[in-house]
């Protein structure tokens, strides 16, 4: 959109003899105090006048002696230093035939110019440089092409001014005689002309000038409207209601005296719009709507695809609505694969997001489940259609996908880092599984230890379990090799094997297996040990996850020969620190293992990849 920002000019008040040169240029003002020194002020009731003293010229507001004007243009708007006539002569603008629009008539006045146009009310304008403009069109000077049929919604420029308002006593008095062409309001002193009658000295100007009717709506195309002066019509001004819910308006000059345009501030988006979106105001109400003008074209994917997060149990891909419909496809109708599962507005700092979730547990969106060894993926698709007004656009489709690689880490908050294609927008990332290791009391797991210390006593029986969190049931979590340290270090020299290739180690204490390779929870228990010279045992566990499908997922213990001990280089060891003993007894023995320790237990969770088995 070929938009300009643009602010109105404080204009001088022109009250003066017929002569095109001369000194009796006057400005008006809300108090003597605003004349310059060298100015006569006058008072006219409901306001003052400044004129510049005679050897002096300027607005009134500014004087300057002849010899600092020939130095530096020292006249207003709308006029120009003339050094053969010494004074501020009104300048002819309509010399210049760019001024209006192609079909429009330019006509000098004092100190500015008018357009002199068609009224229309939606109806075509003829003969626009040999083509007829539809009723939403309007026949403008293109610098590319000439006077062109153009969309006025498209190439117009903004006003900002907060005095604008219907609410704002004059400080200053601002006029807008030269504006012409196509506008629209923005910003705190309001989206859109005041309609109906408005007296002198509000709307921070002399004379307000208000629609003499009702706002047009988007089937209306462009309609002129009269242009009120208090309650009497002395302009026209074209009116066009916008997609986005905005309107644009046509001015042409207004002649004489300083008058501006009200703006109506009675808008009230509750609660208050986000920095991508606007407050505008549309069949008698106000809401917020995209911002749309904020995103280049084409929308690139780093612009629509805000964040896409990887996690257990949930997949959350999220997008950011203005750039969707910045792209002319429907924000409101977006979804996944399941046209059920639709996007959920989220408001996040300073921006409006469509949150997508799905889950790799009990989804219900047609997420794609997939095996492609050593990864388990989550992929799905969000489809974006045009809007009904937009035929020439074409849908889009986001691939996402999920990798959830199977090799072990040790640490916790593993980052997700997204990649991002245009070729084909796919959105991929990585994401982790929660495992979990549980101390229980009793044999039915179904006690836990709580508190910081646990004190157990001789012969005391752990009863230790591992689950794996968010994943599908079609897995089962294989404890391969599970073993002691002294210290927190899986690479420790002193090593104390539980189980070995699934099945309890044959150099070890009495292990008992009550569940490996069966479902998500492995489940085992041993005598209390210690390690000599040292207070602390740590138990690690290396954690694999199995298809049931290929039915190779629980291991054969029948013969403990199997069970063998195998190093590991630490590379696939998920480091739980799950239990920590403490030893009490400063006489123990120096046997290697010793049972009949407090123990110390720590429920610790750890997010790791997985390696899978059996694929």
């Amino acid at each position: 959109m070929d938009t300009v920002v643009a602010t109105a000019v404080l204009l001088s008040f022109f009250c003066s003899v017929a002569s095109q040169c001369n000194n009796a240029i006057w400005t008006p003002a809300t108090n003597c105090s605003q004349c310059s020194v060298n100015a006569t002020c006058v008072n006219r009731t409901l306001f003052f006048t400044c004129a510049c003293n005679t050897s002096f010229f300027g607005d009134g507001l500014t004087c300057k002696t002849s010899t600092e004007c020939a130095l530096k243009d020292c006249c207003p708007v709308g006029y120009r230093w003339d050094s053969n006539t010494t004074c501020c002569s009104s300048l002819s603008e309509c010399s210049d035939a760019n001024k209006c629009s192609p079909l429009e008539d330019c006509k000098d006045t004092l100190g500015s110019y008018v357009c002199i146009g068609p009224k229309r009310n939606n109806s075509s304008l003829p003969n626009c440089s040999g083509k007829n403009c539809s009723g939403g069109q309007d026949c403008l000077n293109s610098s590319i092409s000439g006077p062109s049929c153009l969309d006025p919604c498209e190439y117009y420029m903004n006003l900002s001014d907060p005095w604008r308002s219907v609410r704002q006593t004059p400080g200053d008095f601002h006029c807008d005689n030269n504006l012409h062409g196509w506008y629209r309001f923005v910003g705190p002193g309001g989206l859109q002309m005041l309609e109906g009658c408005v007296s002198t000295l509000q709307c921070g100007t002399l004379f307000p000038v208000t629609l003499g009717g009702k706002h047009p709506r988007l089937a209306d195309g462009i309609v002129t409207l009269d242009g009120l002066r208090g309650c009497i019509s002395e302009t026209n001004i074209s009116v066009k209601a916008c997609p986005g819910n905005y309107y644009v308006y046509k001015f042409s000059g207004l002649q004489d005296d300083c008058r501006g345009y009200c703006t109506d501030p009675d808008e009230s988006c509750v609660p208050a719009c986000t920095a991508d979106h606007e407050c505008t105001y549309s069949d008698g109400q106000w809401s917020c709507q995209c911002n749309t003008t904020m995103y280049q074209t084409p929308v690139s994917s780093s612009q629509l695809v805000e964040h896409l997060s990887c996690g257990s149990p949930t997949i959350e891909l999220t997008v950011r609505k203005c750039a969707v419909e910045a792209m002319h496809l429907n924000s409101s109708e977006a979804h996944l694969i399941n046209q059920n599962c639709k996007g959920i507005p989220v408001v996040s700092g300073n921006e409006t997001l469509l949150s997508f979730r799905i889950y790799t547990i009990n989804d219900m969106c047609d997420t794609h489940l997939s095996v492609n060894n050593p990864h388990i993926i989550y992929s799905n698709t969000l489809i974006l259609s045009p809007v009904n007004t937009a035929p020439n656009v074409s849908g889009l489709s986001v691939d996402f996908i999920c990798n959830y690689p199977m090799t072990v880490e040790s640490s916790l908050g593993i980052g997700i880092v997204p990649l991002y294609s245009m070729t084909t927008l796919s959105v991929a990332g990585e994401g982790t599984y929660l495992v979990k290791m549980t101390l229980y009391q009793l044999s039915n797991y179904t006690s836990v230890y709580s508190g910081t210390v646990v004190t157990l006593s001789l012969d005391t029986i752990l009863f230790v379990e591992i689950s794996v969190e968010s994943a599908q049931d079609t897995f089962v979590v294989l404890m391969k090799n599970c073993f002691a340290t002294p210290t927190p270090n899986v690479s420790d020299a002193t090593k104390y094997n539980i189980i070995t290739n699934g099945c309890p180690d044959r150099n070890g204490a009495l292990v008992y297996v009550a569940q490996n390779g069966e479902n998500l929870k492995g489940r085992y228990s041993l005598k209390l040990f210690r390690f000599v010279d040292s207070s602390s045992v740590y138990m690690h566990c290396q954690i694999q996850l199995c298809s049931k499908s290929t039915n190779t997922c629980k291991p054969n213990c029948s013969s403990r020969l199997l069970a063998r001990s195998e190093d590991s280089d630490g590379t696939n060891i998920a480091t739980l620190s799950s239990v920590r003993i403490i030893r009490d007894d400063p006489a123990a023995s120096g046997s290697s293992f010793s049972p009949g320790l407090p123990w110390i237990s720590q429920l610790c969770f750890l997010i790791i990849f997985f390696i899978l088995c059996g694929i």
